[in-house]
């Protein structure tokens, strides 16, 4: 039996994984439903097989690129294929907070401190670009269908009969000139009393 507190915090520590997701945070591109599965490729698909439906470009450090976490993203938007590349650029310190346990007391147990460690670390030029399969079909979230035309609105009926007057450019290729309109039908006065005699 599984206690509901430990299922909400496994959940929560899903989503803060997924959120933490660098190539999803930098993710910008077409939303499909999720897909199944996703894999790595070395090269571009031919465009007979497969789409370029997003990409992600940031600059991040080990701990936060890879296979995994760009195929992860994938899923996410819905591409089935991935092409990634890196590129190194440097590295950097930063100060990590490294827990350091103090002594223990009858009152509070354990004391934990937590003190500041500069730690190096490689960071890269990171470009994936994500595919979807031509043969998985689908209409990207919010969008008609790629392959089939957009939804044309139905025709409105004409008030008037003739003409709207469109600009048109002389042939010395001066300023575009506004066009005589066609003449419209006059109104009709409305006659007689309202409401009866």
């Amino acid at each position: 039996m599984t206690r509901p507190w430990i299922s909400a915090g496994l959940a929560a520590l899903a989503s803060t994984a997924a959120a933490c997701n660098s190539y999803e945070q930098a993710y910008s591109g077409e939303r499909w439903l999720p897909a199944s599965q996703c894999s790595v490729v070395l090269a571009q698909p031919p465009a007979s097989e497969a789409r370029l439906i997003g990409q992600s470009t940031f600059v991040g450090t080990d701990d936060q690129i890879g296979d995994a976490q760009a195929t992860d993203c994938g899923r996410q938007v819905g591409a089935n294929l991935v092409e990634w590349d890196k590129t190194d650029k440097g590295s950097i310190t930063e100060l990590e907070s490294v827990p350091v346990y103090s002594g223990w007391s009858w009152n509070s147990g354990f004391n934990q401190v937590s003190i500041p460690v500069p730690v190096t670390k490689e960071t890269w030029r990171v470009h994936a670009r994500y595919y979807r399969s031509l043969s998985l079909g689908g209409s990207a979230v919010g969008q008609s269908t790629p392959s089939s035309p957009p939804a044309v609105p139905a025709a409105q009926p004409a008030r008037h009969e003739g003409t709207i007057p469109q600009p048109s450019r002389s042939a010395g290729g001066s300023a575009p000139t506004q066009a005589k309109p066609s003449a419209l039908p006059p109104v009709q006065p409305v006659t007689g009393a309202a409401g009866g005699s």
